[in-house]
């Protein structure tokens, strides 16, 4: 395969938008497979290709803060026709993002160091 760098260019805006590296392989012209190895033998393409994940997840917290703090409206019909719409937020998101941005705040807690010496058995019961 051939590797040209408006190949590579359009494979990493690919991955920077978010698509999978299977996505943006075929959109840039290459295989899987072919990126696949460049990553494993060009140092400089594995440091785009991170670049480039990271600028996806980027773009997907920005949204998932978007649609947990400022709502995504859904539209609301009576009678087969729309008559408003209501504002939704998600919890789920929320949480999620809290627990990404201040874990020690929000993420959950197990102190097993209460009894160092004792081991941890866990007990499955059938009903």
């Amino acid at each position: 395969m051939i590797r040209r760098s408006e190949n590579d260019d359009a494979f990493f805006g690919a991955l920077a938008e978010g698509k999978p590296p299977g996505m943006a392989s075929r959109a840039a012209g290459y295989t899987l497979t072919f990126v696949t190895e460049l990553r494993a033998s060009d140092p400089d393409f594995a440091v785009r290709w991170t670049e480039a994940d990271n600028l996806a997840i980027e773009r997907m917290e920005v949204e998932a803060d978007r649609r947990a703090v400022d709502g995504t409206d859904r539209p609301v019909f009576y009678q087969g026709g729309r008559c408003g719409e209501i504002r939704e937020y998600s919890d789920s998101l929320l949480m999620f993002r809290l627990k990404a941005r201040r874990p020690n705040v929000y993420r959950e807690r197990f102190d097993h160091a209460a009894e160092p010496e004792r081991p941890l058995s866990i007990v499955i019961k059938e009903f």
